[in-house]
């Protein structure tokens, strides 16, 4: 299935939206909520490899990438508007 292949990254600031699908392996299904500033902070130092994206306990989000890894704090999925 496709669907199970990407990542889907959904953005509003409430009067504007966006949704973005990038092809990746999907090792479990899970949704994060994280900052995209903060997201993007961590992602644009990080070397042109492989990132790995970790859901973790009370909405904190894991990006890594080779020996680099990154904790960030999220929020719970429902308090994200749909």
């Amino acid at each position: 299935d496709a669907a199970s292949h990407q990542l889907i990254c959904s953005a509003t600031d409430t009067s504007l939206s966006l949704v973005e699908s990038v092809p990746c392996k999907v090792h479990a299904a899970g949704s994060l909520t994280i900052s995209v500033k903060n997201l993007q902070s961590v992602v644009r130092t990080l070397p042109e490899d492989n990132v790995r994206v970790t859901g973790q306990d009370n909405s904190w989000a894991k990006i890594s990438c080779r020996r680099i890894e990154f904790r960030l704090m999220g929020m719970p999925e429902t308090d994200f508007p749909s």
